[in-house]
């Protein structure tokens, strides 16, 4: 994807095609918008639940982290050094009834220091009071990389809610939402159901996608400038099919959204997704593909305690208890890690002995010179 691609897109914008009369479709932007929302409507109300799964091959372009490596003998060479290509996967569940989630990502993730992508799985959770995020030691090892293995394993997040700024879901996840009249630019498990206010969307005519008549619905500009845009399909009733974010001057996200008619909705099942780090340097590119889809299954508290699957030796944080840091016992309960504390208190009382030795023995000696010099005067 290069800067052209990117100006083409951001000009598409600009693209508002006259309207043209057809049956009751495409004619009128402002009924157009009405039986959208209608529909969003209709599709929150048949959702209480959904589970996704999703795998993804993601691209990631060469040079794009020049800036982050730390050189050596590689001073004049892209990292990486060509596109780098991985499949991602992603399980979902979304409890949009009772505000919780879950979601488990395989990914990977480029480690500056070491100039190396190595695994990244992480597990999230919010069960509707606490946020909880699960890394395993084991499962995120590879290609040289070890995490410390005093690090934690299991982050508990504190009660006060307040303290939480987003966003709590990658971006590419962002048509599943979407798809399901979750109309958002920001999901936030504290109100999952929660949707944009239709006031803050306007339509700004039709534009052509892959030949085909879309009426273009953008966000009022934020104080920054940005400003969301979602192309609608009015002959699918107001299905999203492109997802756009601008901010002044580059195109920040698109998305380009596929469907498939199952229990009388349209669901995804799949999408392209390009993002931007600045202007014209794209940050990567996935084509996401649906291989799972159950709707308002039945999911159990269970589904988003993450304490339930820690294992002995786990390093524990706990945010909820001033970031105090715990390892799990063999009986599953949690114990101080008085240890390693224990460790550090210690390291620092042989350096307060040995300093103060040190002084005791350079005051010593310097008595001893001084009696000798009166001597010998």
């Amino acid at each position: 994807m290069t800067g052209s691609y990117a100006t083409r897109v951001i000009g598409a914008l600009s693209i508002v095609l006259a309207s043209v009369p057809s049956a009751g479709y495409g004619a009128d932007s402002t009924s157009d918008l009405n039986r959208a929302i209608a529909y969003w409507a209709r599709q929150r109300t048949m959702t209480q639940t959904v589970r996704y799964e999703i795998t993804s091959e993601v691209i990631i372009p060469a040079g794009r982290f020049n800036e982050d490596v730390e050189r050596t003998s590689t001073a004049n060479q892209n990292v990486p050094a060509r596109d780098y290509h991985y499949p991602k996967k992603v399980v979902l569940t979304l409890d949009f009834a009772k505000s919780r989630y879950r979601s488990e990502v395989q990914d990977e993730v480029f480690n500056g220091s070491e100039g190396l992508f190595h695994p990244n799985f992480l597990t999230k959770s919010f069960d509707g009071t606490i946020p909880k995020a699960l890394a395993p030691r084991d499962k995120n090892s590879g290609n040289g990389h070890i995490p410390p293995e005093t690090g934690p394993e299991l982050y508990i997040g504190s009660r006060d809610l307040s303290t939480y700024s987003g966003p709590f879901f990658d971006a590419d996840l962002l048509p599943v939402f979407l798809s399901h009249g979750f109309i958002s630019t920001a999901p936030d498990p504290r109100n999952l159901s929660r949707t944009i206010e239709c006031a803050r969307l306007s339509a700004h005519g039709y534009a052509l996608q892959g030949g085909e008549k879309r009426l273009v619905l953008r966000t009022s500009a934020t104080r920054s400038g940005q400003v969301d845009e979602f192309w609608v399909d009015p002959a699918r009733e107001g299905v999203i099919t492109r997802w756009l974010r601008v901010r002044p001057g580059y195109l920040v996200s698109q998305a380009d959204i596929h469907y498939q008619s199952l229990e009388a909705a349209w669901v995804p099942r799949g999408w392209e997704m390009t993002s931007y780090y600045d202007k014209d340097l794209m940050d990567m590119s996935c084509a996401a593909r649906v291989t799972a889809f159950s709707r308002n299954l039945v999911v159990g508290p269970e589904t988003f305690q993450l304490d339930r699957e820690t294992r002995p030796g786990m390093v524990v944080k706990d945010n909820s208890a001033g970031g105090q840091l715990f390892r799990v016992a063999g009986d599953g309960s949690l114990r101080p890690l008085l240890v390693d504390r224990g460790r550090r208190s210690s390291g620092w009382m042989q350096a307060l002995i040995w300093g103060t030795l040190g002084l005791v023995i350079v005051a010593v000696a310097v008595c001893l010179v001084r009696r000798y010099g009166k001597r010998r005067s």
